[in-house]
């Protein structure tokens, strides 16, 4: 469970946040404790000080007040380590702005851009329940395979072993039998086998067979389409989902 906060003092874009927010919340049952909008940071401080539950903050960089959105974020920093931050600007430098004062978003909404702010939204707070929810727990036991292909490093044949929390999903080739593709935070794997087989291998808890030719790591996931039956995941690739395992991903994730 987490508090998300919103500090905007424009009134209109912060009921356009809180909306989006609101609706997504109670539309996908997220265990959200509670939900905070304001036009002060020096609100945002004070209840901030009350609270031991990590949040999500939705911050205007540009605030009108004694601080600005970098100064804020700076204060929450201190408080709630593990917070993650969303910087909603009008600014395309506000990367640099961030970077210039060593915080690290999760993201950034621009203002200009209201047709994206519904989706940027419910990324970050499926990005935000991802982190505090489903990596609670304690640590996977290493997934090893034998390697299909030489590679600059290792030769065809290789027992190599990766930390589950790394793994992004898993991809039957399109070009080779019995041969399945590994995506994972640092780079791309190629290993003899079958989707059933690695599926054996993984945390039922965390990874799913999506679809007959792919099996995803749920804490990876950025977003769901419903519509389309796609799923995109952490890196940017959007892949393939059996429309009748929607909902079972979503109770995996604690979104149902």
């Amino acid at each position: 469970m987490f508090n998300i906060f919103i500090c905007e003092d424009n009134e209109k874009q912060k009921n356009v946040i809180l909306k989006h927010i609101s609706n997504y919340v109670a539309n996908e049952k997220i265990a959200v404790k509670n939900i905070h909008a304001t036009a002060s940071p020096i609100e945002l401080l004070h209840i901030l000080s009350g609270e031991s539950t990590p949040g999500l903050y939705f911050l205007d960089i540009d605030l009108k007040s004694s601080m600005n959105g970098i100064d804020l974020a700076r204060k929450i920093r201190k408080q709630d380590h593990q917070g993650a931050i969303v910087f909603v600007t009008a600014d395309g430098n506000s990367p640099l702005i961030a970077i210039e004062h060593m915080i690290e978003p999760m993201g950034y909404i621009i203002k200009e851009d209201m047709d994206q702010v519904d989706g940027r939204i419910r990324e970050c707070i499926l990005n935000t329940h991802s982190k505090f929810i489903l990596n609670a727990s304690s640590p996977l036991a290493n997934f090893s395979f034998i390697l299909a292909y030489d590679t600059g490093k290792n030769e065809s044949g290789t027992v190599i072993a990766i930390e589950q929390e790394k793994i992004i999903y898993f991809e039957i080739s399109k070009e080779k039998k019995h041969i399945v593709g590994l995506k994972t935070e640092d780079g791309n794997w190629m290993l003899r086998g079958s989707l059933s087989k690695v599926l054996e291998q993984l945390d039922s808890k965390y990874f799913f067979r999506c679809h007959k030719s792919f099996i995803v790591n749920i804490r990876k996931i950025r977003a769901i389409h419903k519509k389309g039956c796609k799923i995109e995941m952490d890196g940017g690739d959007v892949i393939d989902v059996n429309a009748r395992k929607i909902k079972k991903i979503t109770t995996l994730m604690g979104l149902a």
